[in-house]
């Protein structure tokens, strides 16, 4: 809370966040820090919440409110998914979209958190949740300003990454099939989506950055900002370096940083009015 209340952002995603815990960040944010939001928990059947869930925030003075889609993983694969392979796919992540008014430029933007499974030896639930994520947002967010973002357990240059960033995955590449019928597979094969996403501190870096996760004796990159076409990145929150993570014999979580995954933070302005 320390961090948030450190650097005040305009809009804050937060995944992994306690089910009995919630409420007490939602009053402490809406209360004292001028935020509104939304929580949404972890579910197979949206009536029974997981341990966890994800949060989306942002500042009254600077958004209005419009709507929102919350997005379960389960229930779309239940669609799809013939019934002899449903419980390999049957898992419990979920995402929520939520759509804004910028009061300053008269903006429309859509943000979207999820927290993808980290079965990443399983790259094909990996995948398959992505797919269906970006179909459904395809058909919601249209050509208007995106910001997708959140832990995607999934590394620079996997399957899942290369999807988001590149817009296409070549099926005959991979080592692994998905479960239900495509929406839209190219001529050479690849299934592919028109949301023209980038990484934001990939902008900034000419790559991501070395760590976002990091433990005792490994370390990965699982965390992202991506943006759509019509957000320019201006700005973005340096990460520590890694003896500094490292300074107390170990990894993250430590004394000086209270959860295993670093925070990411970018500045954008609207590509089409620089304010």
């Amino acid at each position: 809370m320390l961090e948030i209340a450190n650097y005040m952002p305009d809009i804050l995603a937060l995944q992994e966040v306690q089910k009995d815990k919630y409420k007490d960040i939602g009053y402490f944010l809406e209360n004292t820090m001028g935020y509104q939001g939304r929580f949404l928990g972890r579910s197979l059947n949206k009536r029974e919440i997981g341990k966890h869930g994800i949060c989306l925030y942002w500042k009254k003075e600077k958004f209005d409110y419009r709507s929102h889609k919350d997005i379960y993983f389960s229930d779309l694969m239940k669609q799809y998914c013939s019934d002899d392979i449903i419980d390999h796919y049957n898992l419990p992540q979920v995402a929520t979209l939520i759509e804004l008014y910028h009061k300053a430029t008269g903006q429309n933007l859509f943000v979207c958190t999820t927290h993808i499974t980290c079965e990443w030896q399983s790259p094909e639930k990996q995948v398959s949740q992505v797919l269906l994520l970006l179909t459904v947002l395809e058909s919601l967010v249209n050509n208007s300003n995106l910001v997708l973002l959140g832990d995607f357990n999934s590394t620079p240059g996997s399957s899942v990454y290369d999807l988001i960033t590149t817009g296409s995955l070549n099926l005959l590449e991979q080592n692994f099939s998905i479960p239900f019928p495509l929406f839209r597979v190219d001529s050479n094969n690849d299934i592919c989506h028109n949301l023209a996403l980038s990484s934001a501190y990939k902008y900034f870096l000419n790559e991501e950055p070395r760590m976002t996760n990091v433990k005792p004796t490994e370390e990965w990159t699982l965390d992202y900002i991506f943006y759509s076409k019509g957000l320019e990145p201006v700005d973005y929150l340096v990460l520590p370096d890694e003896n500094i993570l490292r300074k107390e014999g170990g990894g993250i979580p430590n004394s000086e940083f209270p959860s295993d995954h670093l925070p990411l933070m970018t500045s954008f302005v609207f590509s089409t009015q620089q304010n």
